[in-house]
């Protein structure tokens, strides 16, 4: 898509800015439909501000994969996820009342936290076992996605009937619905996907323009 350096760097520059700008705001939305959902936090956002923010991983990684670069495609996948733990960090520096960790601790967050690590180990498992392909695509592919599922069918059940709870302190923040959200819920929905889909074209463009980089 593009074909010289100079292109590819001003294009990179806008998408990564222009997903900046729309992450802020899908936060924003999110925060205001999980009140009105009534899913928490905690939950709306593994189920559906996670998902759309991974978008622009999405689309990055299966462009990559498309155009065969499958060490493009995994590193990609890789460095998102340790990145991201690394904004985890940089976001407990600016949360000034308590340590950040610390303040979500909750049922739903302690559990995800037990998917993710379950999650990073099946990857590993298929680099490290032998060479196994059904139709092109190694066994523990299917089985990611239905570890996936079946952790959200988990991490939602907890969130029902949690199985333990964190010690609370003064610390600790409750996920309490806010009353100050205004304007009709559709509006905010319209808002929120709409973001999602800027944010999905804007990772496709990334991609195609950390092609012309590299």
């Amino acid at each position: 898509m593009f074909s010289s350096l100079i292109p590819s760097v001003i294009a990179f520059g806008v998408a990564a800015l222009v997903i900046v700008i729309a992450g802020s705001r899908l936060a924003r939305q999110a925060d205001i439909l999980a009140d009105r959902t009534g899913l928490g936090e905690a939950l709306f956002g593994v189920l559906l501000l996670a998902g759309v923010t991974s978008l622009p991983d999405f689309a990055a990684t299966l462009s990559a994969a498309i155009d065969a670069r499958p060490d493009l495609a995994m590193s990609n996948v890789m460095g998102s996820m340790a990145v991201n733990l690394v904004f985890l960090g940089v976001a407990d520096v600016f949360y000034r009342k308590a340590n950040l960790e610390h303040a979500a601790a909750s049922p739903v967050n302690l559990m995800l936290a037990g998917l993710l690590i379950v999650l990073l180990t099946l990857p590993l498992l298929a680099v490290v076992t032998p060479t196994v392909a059904r139709w092109r695509v190694h066994p523990v592919t299917p089985v990611i996605v239905a570890a996936y599922l079946f952790g959200l069918h988990l991490v939602h059940r907890t969130r029902a009937k949690p199985m333990w709870f964190p010690r609370h302190t003064h610390q600790t923040v409750a996920d309490e619905p806010a009353r100050h959200h205004r304007g009709r819920s559709s509006t905010v929905w319209f808002g929120f996907i709409g973001m999602a889909v800027v944010t999905g074209m804007a990772g496709w463009v990334l991609m195609e323009a950390a092609k012309g980089i590299a």
